[in-house]
């Protein structure tokens, strides 16, 4: 049986729900996610910084982890 692509290139929620803000590049638009860059839509870094936004605001004392 062939995997559709759309599955077999869609992320794992395991890797997904590890993933670190060094993971996510806005300025080239890209998500590493374990260890395979890729792209990121035009509504993905919208998304990204709006929840940082909110995150920032809701949990100002909390620390961001990069690693």
């Amino acid at each position: 049986m062939n995997t559709p692509p759309a599955v077999s290139n869609a992320a794992q929620v395991a890797r997904i729900a590890t993933l670190m803000l060094d993971d996510v590049g806005l300025g080239n638009r890209r998500l590493t996610i374990a260890g395979r860059a890729r792209p990121l839509d035009d509504l993905a870094p919208k998304l990204l910084t709006d929840w940082l936004d909110y995150r920032r605001h809701r949990w100002p004392t909390q620390r961001i982890s990069t690693c």
